[in-house]
């Protein structure tokens, strides 16, 4: 119930969210009867802005799990092969995980 819950109001947000990222369109065409049009237009940019970093950085997050488990989980499995030793793995797990941070940090 609490999970179902929990999902309902992310789902919910993700909705509000995307009618906010309308709001520069909406600002421009209600222009010359607002107080104040540069101040919202301004902020609701901002806003734009904002969402599309999180976006990318989800988009991101996305492609390193995939990327993990394509290359740094399940490397044994996909080329049979190729017999890697502990310290082996624990490299490519250590050079993938900074690859990330590297990425996050930019």
């Amino acid at each position: 119930m609490k999970e179902k819950m929990y999902n309902f109001l992310i789902n919910l947000g993700q909705v509000i969210a995307i009618f906010l990222m309308l709001s520069p369109v909406i600002i421009i065409r209600k222009f010359n009867e607002m107080s104040e049009p540069y101040f919202w237009l301004i902020c609701s940019i901002l806003y734009d802005i904002y969402m599309y970093s999180i976006i990318i950085k989800l988009n991101y997050i996305k492609d390193a799990k995939e990327r993990y488990f394509k290359y740094v989980k399940n490397i044994d499995d996909t080329i049979p092969s190729l017999k890697l030793t502990d310290k082996e793995k624990i490299d490519n797990m250590e050079n993938f995980i900074k690859d990330i941070f590297d990425e996050i940090e930019k």
